[in-house]
């Protein structure tokens, strides 16, 4: 049994392929597996074997055994570079890989090559042939009947694994292949620690980036050895753990040793590399860390150990950070000097077509962060944030995905991430070879059955998707995912109860990261659902299906939503989550939102909440017609994030930390989540840009009326403002809005494409002087 697979030539403005990660199917355990393929090549050239592995691993070419030298850190957490000659004709490549106990044994690298045409790849993926525990000498033999083409998912970032060190630059192009990368050289040190002065410690950085340290004896021997086996399964854990090892050890040394501390200016998604020019054999330690005291004192700050030869360079996984701490522990005898240190940016190639400008210019300041947010946040998927989780959990999406809608008008990496997350919930697992990302699906996929192993995020997911529809135009999502969307209606409705309320008795209520009462969470999920049901029964409707059963459940939901609202004087006594949510809901009458908005809500009392609530507060304020109220709330709760120079939005934030030695190291959390206090609260966390949306559709008031913008609702709204401009992006073409209050008079100017209706209420034609365009 032989399967050839064919090699890619790279030529000018193309792309090589990304590898995929093949996978032993977890439901089969399984010691060993073997990989095999076959190839043919034009020229006699040298190569280079590039593999990242969940186990020690060996290599045939051609049945001949291949050695190579053994890296320092374990092959999930780097990838192996084999050089190895190809004459011209055709060759066999066989690896075979360990599981190390880990549930998913993989492999996923190249063989690259040059030929006088370019650059020339073979690349893991589904034409590799694969099987189980093979018999010893399989690699000499011809392959049985107990080979199978390998499962192929995913690419160089995959949960639960992430990327290795060391990967070659275009890996960073991520599973979508769409990201681009943008290197620069760090010249900007905060902080040169010499060492034990006494003991000959030195530490220099060069007006150019070199940096020079001088590390003390005794030295350290060698890195600190991680285990092969992975000590956790979600990567960030993964991640965590592998620097609680290196960070145990370094106390040992960091105060003797010398560092230099470097500023990339501004909070960043990449890579840092490091090249050796003279002292080696060098053992050294490369922190990074989202501010100044983390990578000084934070026992799970991110942190690779490694021994460098002169020559020789070290590339960290992409992660999030600002700041780059380099520590020489162990040379030659001689100093240390490194290159100047390279950051490697990942960037989501998309442009910001939406913009907002404002006679405030703290307010233009709180656009320009949320901006950078959520566009560092935009990466394999729409992740919660670019440090700590990596990951796209739902509650963050529902926010996040509006952000990129009306900031790029982009679509994509939404619609990539709902797939995803719907094929986590309710509904039945989809076959391995059919699945969005199996990967995600291993740590993810619960007996409870909720997106993230939440019932409110199932929730959010609905709720999102057909914001994904109303902002996209796009139903064929819906098509695709119509298993999923009915799943999680039936899953939805089974929990409704006799008495029309909605209970989760199972999994995690989460509403926000704020200490609700268990009446108050009972009483916003209900809401929720409400309106969650609705829209994905109007979901069901818009791709031709109907189901009573789920109508007759909705409509037992919403007379117990008022039932119990009018039990309790229209919500007073409720909090400002639960009321917001109310107003959001559509439950209520215009009247009623009012009167909550202005009793319990207007009053903006010092709640703690994250930034995702505060987007709920500024758009239940912008329902009610209360744009003054919404822009204040942007300058008390997001203006002095930006007036303290933080270049992106935190997870969470209140002024009152800004009076702490390190605002860093304290969080609203409570000690019953106490691991995501101090320095595990994110820094730049995607759900934090929702001033972005709102002053789109609050301040400039242009918000969709049909799917895809084919019809939009203008009214704008000033507030307290003098002008306002910007550009909110469709799929139709961009609509552009200039708003001026004059001594006697607004005045408006819509810039809209032709296919688009216009719908203007009578008080705006009343109160504004109106120019409308068409382009």
């Amino acid at each position: 049994m032989t399967n050839t697979v064919s090699a890619t030539q790279s030529s000018s403005g193309m792309c090589l392929p990304l590898p995929k990660r093949l996978w032993w199917p977890w439901t089969e355990s399984a010691e060993r597996v073997g990989f095999d393929c076959v190839f043919a090549i034009s020229t006699t050239t040298e190569a280079t074997l590039v593999l990242s592995t969940s186990g020690t691993f060996r290599i045939w070419l051609d049945g001949r055994r291949l050695s190579f030298d053994v890296p320092g850190l374990p092959t999930w957490r780097t990838v192996c570079r084999i050089p190895t000659a190809l004459v011209a004709g055709t060759h066999r490549l066989s690896i075979e890989v360990d599981a190390a106990g880990q549930e998913q044994a993989y492999l996923v690298g190249c063989l690259d090559w040059e030929d006088g045409d370019g650059l020339c790849r073979l690349a893991t993926d589904a034409a590799w042939m694969m099987s189980r525990n093979p018999a010893a000498g399989w690699a000499l033999r011809a392959l049985d009947d107990s080979w199978r083409q390998a499962w192929a998912f995913d690419g160089v970032w995959a949960e639960p694994w992430g990327m290795p060190c060391n990967a070659p630059d275009d890996w960073c192009r991520l599973t979508t292949g769409w990201q681009i990368m943008d290197e620069e050289q760090l010249t900007s040190s905060v902080c040169v620690h010499q060492g034990l002065v006494p003991k000959g410690g030195r530490a220099v950085c060069s007006e150019e980036g070199v940096l020079e340290l001088q590390p003390v004896l005794p030295f350290a021997p060698a890195p600190p050895a991680i285990p092969q086996p992975r000590p956790r399964l979600e990567w960030y854990r993964t991640r965590e753990a592998h620097s609680l090892v290196n960070n145990s050890w370094l106390d040992l040394f960091e105060h003797r040793a010398p560092h230099i501390v470097l500023d990339v200016g501004s909070e960043t998604f990449a890579r840092v590399q490091l090249q050796l020019r003279q002292g080696g054999p060098a053992v050294l330690a490369l922190t990074t860390g989202e501010s100044r005291n983390e990578v000084d004192r934070y026992d799970r700050r991110v942190t690779d150990v490694v021994k460098l030869e002169n020559g020789e360079t070290f590339s960290t996984s992409p992660t999030g950070f600002r700041y780059v701490k380099v520590t020489a522990l162990s040379s030659d005898g001689g100093p240390v000097v490194l290159e100047p240190v390279a950051v490697q940016h990942i960037r989501y190639p998309a442009e910001a077509r939406g913009r907002f400008h404002c006679s405030d210019g703290q307010l233009n300041a709180v656009w320009g962060a949320s901006v950078r947010t959520a566009h560092l946040c935009m990466q394999n998927e729409i992740w919660d944030g670019v440090k700590r989780d990596q990951l796209p959990w739902m509650g963050d999406l529902y926010v996040e995905a509006l952000v990129a809608y009306h900031l790029f008008g982009d679509a994509r990496l939404a619609r990539r991430s709902y797939s995803v997350l719907g094929q986590l919930g309710p509904a039945p697992s989809r076959p391995l070879a059919m699945q969005a990302y199996p990967g995600l699906q291993a740590i993810w996929r619960t007996a409870g059955g909720d997106i993230n192993d939440i019932p409110t995020y199932t929730l959010w997911w609905l709720v999102g998707l057909a914001d994904y529809v109303r902002y996209s135009g796009d139903l064929s999502l819906v098509r695709d995912l119509i298993p999923e969307l009915v799943a999680t209606l039936q899953h939805l409705a089974g929990r409704v109860e006799p008495d029309g309320f909605w209970r989760a008795h199972e999994g995690w209520d989460l509403v926000d990261w704020a200490p609700l009462s268990e009446e108050e969470r009972f009483c916003f999920t209900h809401l929720l659902a409400c309106q969650a049901m609705g829209l994905g029964i109007r979901l069901l409707a818009d791709v031709g299906r109907q189901d009573p059963d789920l109508a007759d459940a909705h409509a037992r939901m919403l007379q117990a939503a008022r039932r119990v609202w009018l039990d309790r004087s229209i919500g007073f006594g409720l909090s400002h989550h639960t009321n917001a949510m109310a107003i959001r809901s559509g439950l209520l009458t215009r009247e009623e939102a009012e009167a909550i908005f202005s009793e319990v809500l207007s009053k903006d009392a010092p709640v703690r909440m994250t930034y995702w609530h505060r987007y709920a507060d500024l758009d239940a304020a912008m329902r009610v017609g209360d744009v003054t109220w919404g822009l204040d709330y942007i300058r008390h709760h997001w203006g002095p994030a930006v007036d303290a120079g933080y270049t992106t939005l935190w997870e969470t934030f209140d002024a009152a930390w800004l009076e702490m030695p390190d605002p860093h190291a304290v969080t609203i959390v409570g000690s019953e989540h106490a691991r995501y206090g101090g320095y595990e609260t994110s820094l730049c966390h995607g759900w934090s840009a929702g001033p972005i949306p709102w002053l789109h559709q609050a301040v400039l008031g242009v918000r969709p009326a049909a799917d895809g913008f084919a019809s939009v609702v203008f009214s704008p709204n000033l507030g307290d403002l003098s002008w306002a401009e910007g550009v909110v992006p469709t799929p139709l073409g961009d609509i552009a809005v200039k708003l001026t209050c004059g001594e006697h008079t607004l005045q408006a100017s819509i810039f809209l494409p032709r296919a688009t209706d216009l719908i203007i209420p009578d008080q705006v034609r009343n109160e504004w002087e109106l120019c409308i365009e068409r382009v």
